[in-house]
């Protein structure tokens, strides 16, 4: 199964105004010193922006018998389902910190902390349709895409020992 991550317009918009204030930025330094290395600089930061968010961004989340892969143009990351222990809807806080990650740029991507689930990994378009979870070994994935509830009941269908709320029920 496949479902692609939807962005809201700030997700667009953002990135595209950023690279245009540092090219704006870089042009005119440049062109007021006659000094073409603040050029090159900021040339360099919108490059290294531009593969950022080719490796991180969200694009689509694939669900196999065995893993759920969250695909970005450039790079994939595999979950495995057997070590699932919680899987639930959750819309992420705006307040959540984030000293490796981006809000708003083609998605959101990268390491939060949130107070209500500790540190996860963000990996969504559109806040309103994500979903938490948890793994065996204290990894959490924040994970955003088109029909969040389509996703959660197949994962529940090929977990069997995961109950109705999503939880791994204990024998």
């Amino acid at each position: 199964m496949k479902k692609r991550v939807s962005y809201n317009l700030k997700s667009y918009l953002v990135p595209l105004a950023s690279i245009i204030v540092v090219a704006c930025i870089a042009w005119l330094r440049a062109s007021r010193r006659d000094d073409m290395a603040y050029l090159w600089i900021f040339l360099g930061l919108i490059v290294f922006m531009v593969i950022m968010m080719l490796f991180f961004s969200p694009v689509s989340i694939h669900l196999t018998d065995n893993v759920i892969s969250l695909k970005s143009p450039l790079r994939s990351i595999s979950v495995p389902l057997d070590e699932i222990i919680r899987i639930r809807n959750f819309v992420p806080s705006p307040s959540a910190k984030s000293p490796f990650g981006a809000r708003d740029w083609m998605g959101t991507w990268g390491q939060f902390k949130d107070s209500r689930v500790g540190k996860y990994q963000a990996f969504y378009g559109n806040p309103d349709n994500c979903y938490l979870i948890e793994l065996s070994n204290g990894k959490n994935y924040l994970i955003g895409c088109d029909d969040v509830s389509d996703i959660i009941s197949s994962v529940l269908k090929r977990r069997p020992d995961l109950n109705a709320d999503g939880k791994l029920a204990i024998n």
